[in-house]
């Protein structure tokens, strides 16, 4: 995908194609819930992801600066706090935010937190 080998719709459809054959073939061994359901919420997130990934490379080609500027020029002028007194309590995940909070306690203690 990366290199441009192989499309996105390519990836895209395989993936469908492949998920109703299982699909298919294990209604047919007459397992209709455990395996089936787990297969295609895994294709299910890899599809959401491959789009995810296509709508970001859109939002990069059609806003160039956005890496560096916002898209909506109102939020150039966000009042951003220069008050670093205020890192180790978000380091540690006590900002007082459940989510952020959350979020940061989760990558204190495994290293990743999801998108």
């Amino acid at each position: 995908l990366r290199f441009g080998e192989i499309s996105p719709r390519k990836v895209y459809h395989a993936v469908r194609q492949q998920t109703s054959k299982v699909n298919l073939a294990r209604a047919r061994q007459g397992d209709k819930e455990s395996r089936q359901k787990a297969f295609s919420d895994a294709s299910r997130a890899f599809l959401k992801n491959l789009c995810m990934r296509d709508f970001a490379h859109h939002m990069y080609y059609t806003h160039p600066k956005m890496a560096v500027a916002p898209i909506v020029p109102e939020f150039s002028v966000f009042p951003w706090s220069d008050d670093f007194s205020t890192l180790p309590k978000w380091r540690e995940g006590q900002t007082g935010y459940p989510i952020i909070d959350a979020a940061m306690r989760q990558l204190r203690k495994i290293g990743w937190v999801h998108n």
